[in-house]
């Protein structure tokens, strides 16, 4: 036996160590160039296509924003004053731009009653439903004045708007 060792030696090193360095190190490597390429494919020929968009809106559909033109606080008049609802500050921001389309948020705090500020959001989510609300806070305020703490709902709403 002794005279195959070498033989045996030889062997392992071109038929064993192959195989192992195969699983435990190159086989992983392999299979993720695989899949990079294969991706790299298709994102290029997904970019030559051109794809409508799921939620493409037509322009005139759109039309100008409510929330940077104040035309949000207009339509709401008749509710602030039946609920005796207090503007305490209206914000409006432009937060991204891209080609015709542009996403409006603001920032609205009101004042008044827990029932009329909820009757308030109520309205804001039925009439006008191109302006989402996104969060929604309560908390009293109390100015050093006057000792009655009064209760302010504060109003981030979002408004996507295509130009004119």
């Amino acid at each position: 036996m002794k005279e195959y060792t070498g033989l045996v030696k030889l062997s392992v090193l071109v038929v064993v160590l192959p195989l192992f360095v195969w699983s435990f190190a190159l086989k992983r490597s392999v299979g993720l160039w695989k899949r990079y390429t294969a991706e790299k494919v298709k994102s290029e020929q997904l970019s030559e296509q051109k794809l409508p968009l799921p939620n493409e809106t037509k322009q005139e559909e759109i039309g100008g924003s409510l929330l940077v033109d104040g035309k949000l606080l207009d339509g709401l008049t008749e509710i602030i004053r039946r609920e005796n609802v207090g503007v305490v500050s209206y914000l409006p921001v432009v937060l991204h731009k891209e080609g015709k389309y542009c996403l409006y948020a603001g920032e609205l705090v009101l004042a008044g009653r827990y029932a009329g500020l909820l009757r308030f959001m109520d309205v804001l989510e039925t009439e006008m439903p191109s302006v989402k609300i996104v969060s929604a806070g309560f908390r009293l305020f109390k100015e050093r004045y006057n000792d009655k703490p009064e209760l302010h709902l504060a109003l981030i709403v979002v408004e996507l708007a295509g130009e004119k």
